[in-house]
Parts: C-alpha cells; structure tokens; sequence
C-alpha cells in the first residue's frame, strides 16, 4: 500500500503544513512505510496530482489535507479508479462532508488514518466534474462565489468569510429563475431563492441544509426553497443552517437519481464550493462513486446511523415513479 499526502498549503488560513505535516513525518519516521507527501502551489493542480498517482497502479491510499477544494480535487483525480482510496485530514475552514460522521472521530490522528477502514460512498456527476457533498444554485452559490472571493483577503478568519459571504448574498437577494426536472417529473420553470443537490447533510461550515441526506443510499437529496423577500430570507437561512426548513411551505424535498436544471441566463453553479458558470446542469448520482477512508474502527455505528435516517419522517413534496421518496 501507498500512501500519498496532498497537501493545500492555503488551507485553513495557511496552517495546513504547519499542522500536519509534521504529524505525517514523526508517524512514518516510527513506522516506516511507502509514503509521500506533496505541497501543491496552484489551484487545480490537485486533480493532476492525484490522477497520476492513481494512475501508476497499485493499491493507494491520497489524502486530501485541506478543505473542501483539496477534497474536490482529489475526488476528480480519482473518480472511478478502483485501486483507490481517499482519506480526509480536514485543514480547511469548512470540511463539510466529514461533518456527516462521527464528532469523536479525529481526523489528524494519522495512525488512525493509516490503519482506519474504508466505506463506499456515493458522489454527485456533475457533467465533467464530481462533487461529494452539495451542490447549489442561488443564494447558497452566491455565498459560495463570495466565500472564493474574501479567500483572497489576508489574514481574514474562515467564519468571518461565511459571514461577509452570507450578508452580501442576503443583502442582493437575486432571484433564479430555473425549470427542474427531477427523474420523470418536470417542474416548471418558477423563481428560487435557493436550489440542492445533496449526497451529505452540511455545507457552508455547518449549515445542515440536507438533513435527512445519506452519502451511501444510491439516491441524491434535491432541496428546493421558493424565492422570499429581504425581509424574509434572513429568517428562512436561520432555519436552513439548523436544517429545520424542509416543513416551510416554501421548500420542496424530493429523493431521487438526478435533477436537470435549465435556465435562460447563466447561473453560477457551486460544487462542493467551486463555481462554474451554464445554463444547464445535470446532477446524477454515481453510486459507490469513491471509498472514503474512516480513521476509527466505526464502520457499524455509522451503519446504524443510516437505518434510524432511513427511518425518519420528513416531509417530501411532490410525486414521481421513479423516486424514493423517503
């Protein structure tokens, strides 16, 4: 086995190496191991970094040691490559997805990443990319654009950059004008304040804006919420962080295989908070896309995590055969 550290040296306001490396090289100095660790020093270079590794055959292990972009990118390396797995060490000011699983869990006990177990998990295709968290359109990608735009200011602290971020979406309030179609159903076209596709619960730095969604039950979570007025919307992200707003009247939930989102202008497009710009997208699920590696031995709580959510009551609105609408 191969183990190969990709390391974003921006992440969490620049701490990213100093926090972890060392951890990486005293754990292999003890325990001698194939192992290597790469700084990158451009954006995007992640996806190359970690294809070519894959590429070289073997079974390996790429961590991603970052935040969401780091994790982004290394998911794009690998998609689809078997002899694969990823690990997270959460160096970034957000780290969503990992949110899904256990809080004892210690993601920079790098003894328990080399020896942790790896579960299969869904992604999100999205076109020529893959996401593994949440997808947006709406305010959640304006936030998302403002959030890449206030990374380029110094010395500015993660929660401060969600915050600016949200107020500046909240004080535009754009609506989007969007025609969905989920599995066999069409939606027409209507305005939107806010549009998901969800393989996992948070986004945004603890927003559990999907909270019923599953990262490995064959199905996407699409969250829709009407659009609302200034006045209102403030009150409605409120809920939305607490993941208490799919019983508003004005949020629409569907389980189902893929959504296709068309528009007459461009919309920014946020996936796992990197932006694209289209007037139509395609989300679809990719089942058992990737195999994330857990750094503890939880395999089994985390399976009975997802019973008791399959078993949960929430509201679902509308109707299609081809959905499961749990």
């Amino acid at each position: 086995m191969r183990y190969i550290f990709i390391i974003n040296p921006a992440a969490g306001s620049g701490t990213g190496v100093q926090k972890i490396m060392p951890k990486i090289e005293a754990y292999f100095s003890e325990h001698p191991g194939n192992y290597k660790i790469i700084v990158t020093t451009k954006k995007r270079q992640g996806i190359e970094l970690a294809k070519s590794e894959a590429l070289l055959g073997g079974k390996v292990r790429i961590y991603a040691c970052g935040g969401d972009g780091t994790l982004f990118d290394i998911v794009n390396g690998v998609a689809g490559c078997e002899n694969v797995e990823i690990g997270i060490i959460p160096c970034g000011s957000g780290n969503d997805f990992i949110k899904y699983f256990s809080s004892d869990i210690d993601f920079f006990d790098i003894e328990a990443q080399v020896k942790g177990s790896s579960i299969p998990v869904d992604l999100i295709n999205c076109g020529e990319y893959y996401a593994i968290n949440q997808c947006f359109i709406g305010v959640d990608s304006d936030v998302a654009h403002n959030k890449n735009l206030l990374n380029k200011v110094p010395f500015l602290p993660g929660g401060l950059q969600y915050f600016l971020a949200i107020a500046a979406a909240v004080i535009r309030n754009e609506s989007h004008n969007m025609e969905l179609r989920i599995d066999n159903m069409l939606i027409p076209e209507k305005n939107y304040s806010i549009m998901t596709a969800a393989n996992a619960p948070f986004y945004g730095g603890g927003f559990k804006s999907a909270p019923d969604a599953l990262p490995s039950d064959g199905l996407l979570d699409f969250i829709t919420i009407d659009h609302v007025s200034r006045r209102r919307i403030a009150a409605v992200i409120k809920k939305f962080k607490r993941g208490e707003h799919l019983g508003l009247d004005i949020c629409h939930y569907f389980k189902g295989k893929s959504m296709t989102v068309r528009s007459k202008k461009d919309m920014k497009i946020s996936l796992d908070g990197e932006i694209v710009i289209a007037k139509e997208i395609t989300f679809k699920v990719c089942e058992k896309g990737a195999k994330i590696i857990v750094p503890s031995i939880c395999t089994s709580g985390l399976k009975e995590k997802n019973k008791k959510n399959v078993g949960s009551n929430a509201s679902i609105s509308g109707a299609a055969p081809a959905m499961d609408k749990r």
